[in-house]
């Protein structure tokens, strides 16, 4: 497909560590996978998810926040998965499924995870006069699932930009490593957009429901520990050799 020389494209790969390409045209952002886990419920394996982040902008601020803080330091830290879930750069949370589901398993399992999370967070963050009252933008991003089948290899992606993209911009691409693609329109701010095997489904805007989905993979109580580790890791990693790299270039 033929996309204009206006529109920003990304191309997203699920291997760990992978830079992730971007046409240097108008907001051009570079999204890096920085953490895999997977969402299991009794044993069974449900789906593999992985966080992207633009990696400029995202090192930028950690930098900034953290400093050189080691890996074990960072992992222990909430003010770093809050600033992972809330810091102004673009993001996305990317599943794939493992095993076949309805629309209506998916419905009630966020109507747990993120009907708590809302009670827990309501208080912290007030919804802005131009965003949805937070039971209504739960509903909101429920009804997406209704009515669907969600097979095994189904890809259901979650994006925020904070390019101020226009609406039309498209990712490409997305793999997960699977053959299919998935197409991505990018939102701006607080916009959460959902995309299903590369069909968008909907947008919520509410900036409370952006924080309790992104506590679900990397809060206090995340559906994969290990992941949330990787995701420390990964971060400090990369902080530190982006900052060796510069002081090379001194030299």
């Amino acid at each position: 497909m033929q996309e204009s020389s206006s529109k920003t494209q990304f191309t997203l790969r699920m291997s760990a560590p992978a830079s992730v390409t971007a046409n240097k045209t108008e907001n051009p952002s570079n999204l890096r996978i920085f953490t895999t886990g997977l969402r299991t419920k009794l044993l069974f394996q449900v789906y593999a998810f992985g966080l992207y982040f633009d990696e400029e902008k995202y090192l930028e601020e950690f930098s900034a926040r953290f400093g050189s803080a080691k890996a074990d330091a960072v992992a222990k830290d909430h003010a770093f998965f809050s600033f992972a879930a809330s810091g102004r750069f673009s993001r996305a949370i990317s599943l794939c499924m493992l095993r076949d589901i309805t629309g209506e398993d998916m419905k009630e399992a966020f109507n747990v995870s993120l009907g708590e999370r809302l009670r827990k967070f309501e208080h912290e963050i007030k919804a802005g006069d131009d965003e949805a009252d937070p039971d209504d933008a739960l509903h909101q991003f429920q009804s997406q699932f209704s009515g669907r089948k969600l097979t095994k290899g189904t890809r259901i992606v979650f994006v925020w930009d904070h390019h101020g993209a226009p609406q039309n911009s498209k990712i490409t691409k997305t793999c997960l490593p699977f053959s299919n693609t998935v197409s991505l329109f990018l939102g701006a701010g607080r916009s959460i957009r959902t995309y299903i095997q590369g069909e968008p489904t909907g947008v919520v805007k509410s900036q409370l429901l952006n924080r309790c989905l992104w506590d679900v993979y990397c809060g206090e109580s995340p559906i994969d520990k290990n992941a949330k580790v990787l995701l420390a890791k990964t971060t400090t990693m990369l902080s530190s050799k982006k900052k060796q790299s510069q002081l090379k270039a001194k030299l």
